[in-house]
């Protein structure tokens, strides 16, 4: 077993299992956060088409959706971040000689990020050839 580190406190096992729907909800936000991040890259993809249906659009305009869709992975990884940190302190509480709580689930984070870095880079490529 174990040594706790000194100053370490012991939980209860109603906090215990606190902690551990702790960590499957921030699990289930990193899906949500990557979804999300999709759907908006997927939904200004969507408006600029429309709009450029009706009018051409101009090169201000043009040169504010590549901003706008270059930020929003940028966004999405930041708090992507945030979640695998807020994960690290949930294992710590669960487990405070654990000794790698960030790097835990980092191949998963790894994934969501390619993920919505491709879909920026596939994104920006359709509206290049579209405008």
């Amino acid at each position: 077993m174990a040594v706790r580190p000194r100053g370490a406190r012991r939980i209860s096992g109603a906090e215990r299992a606190s902690k551990h729907e702790e960590n499957r909800f921030a699990k289930k936000q990193q899906w949500a956060v990557t979804a999300a991040g999709v759907g908006i890259m997927y939904a200004l993809y969507s408006g600029v088409g429309a709009a450029n249906a009706v009018k051409k659009l101009e090169t201000p305009e043009c040169t504010a959706v590549i901003i706008l869709i270059a930020a929003v992975p940028l966004a999405c990884i930041y708090f992507l971040l945030s979640l695998q940190c807020h994960l690290a302190r949930v294992r710590l509480d669960l487990d405070p000689n654990d000794e790698t709580p960030f790097s835990r689930g980092l191949p998963i984070l790894a994934i969501f990020a390619g993920l919505l870095v491709i879909t920026a880079g596939l994104v920006l490529y359709a509206l290049h050839r579209a405008l």
